[in-house]
């Protein structure tokens, strides 16, 4: 008897954490698709076969480490609360941060964000680029103007998928941006080349998931040429 997380399986995020949470001795995984769809679409499962209590979401997530001291540090009330809405603007918009493979006919657990859950990432990612932004220019002598117009020109696709890679592209970036403020500009000339592959990559595997597949893709490869440009020139 133990304890099993009931997870997403169409979610590529939720198969990879789930699978290294079940490395732990007595953590075992199901697909949450074959009995718990409903429940599961929100937010992840986590049974105790002991005594049938169901734990959700990052709660749930916490017991899987019960007894461990940094997970009791992470239940207070100052960390859990921004620690559970992170959790839950990640776990509602899922589809949009990590989508699966295309398929014919929508799953029970598709997550249902609200408008504020979809708001609340999206500003949450732009917070990320913007901060981002800033620490690079600081740190490689750049106006901070430029830097925060190149980090808002892949939004040239106006798509919730291009905030989505913008935010991700951003924290590859970051630590090379941190790096750049004490050893100069190469750490985040090695991180933004790094960030431009991680967005191209995204870019591609996303396309085909807009309603205009093509304008999405040459609004982002336009929108990251464009801030490459801005960066060099005003260097």
């Amino acid at each position: 008897m133990g304890k099993v997380i009931l997870y997403d399986e169409d979610c590529p995020f939720c198969r990879t954490l789930s699978a290294f949470l079940s490395r732990r001795p007595g953590v075992s995984r199901r697909d949450a698709r074959e009995t718990h769809a409903e429940e599961a679409r929100n937010e992840v499962l986590v049974l105790d076969e002991a005594t049938g209590e169901v734990q959700r979401g990052f709660a749930g997530l916490l017991g899987v480490f019960e007894g461990r001291w940094w997970a009791a540090v992470l239940r207070l009330p100052p960390l859990r609360g921004p620690l559970s809405l992170l959790y839950r603007l990640v776990a509602r918009n899922r589809r949009l941060l990590f989508p699966p493979a295309p398929r014919p006919i929508r799953c029970a657990c598709d997550p249902d964000p609200s408008l504020a859950d979809r708001i609340g990432l999206l500003a949450l990612l732009l917070a990320l680029a913007a901060g981002t932004a800033l620490l690079l220019a600081r740190g490689t002598g750049l106006p901070p103007w430029s830097a925060l117009a190149a980090f808002a020109l892949p939004l040239l696709a106006e798509s919730p998928h291009a905030v989505v890679i913008l935010g991700s592209a951003s924290a590859v970036l970051l630590p090379g941006a941190l790096l750049s403020l004490a050893l100069g500009p190469i750490p985040a000339i090695v991180a933004g080349a790094a960030a431009l592959l991680a967005a191209a990559r995204m870019t591609l595997r996303r396309s085909a998931l807009v309603a205009r597949p093509r304008l999405f893709l040459a609004g982002t490869a336009l929108g990251y040429a464009a801030a490459v440009a801005l960066l060099l020139l005003s260097g």
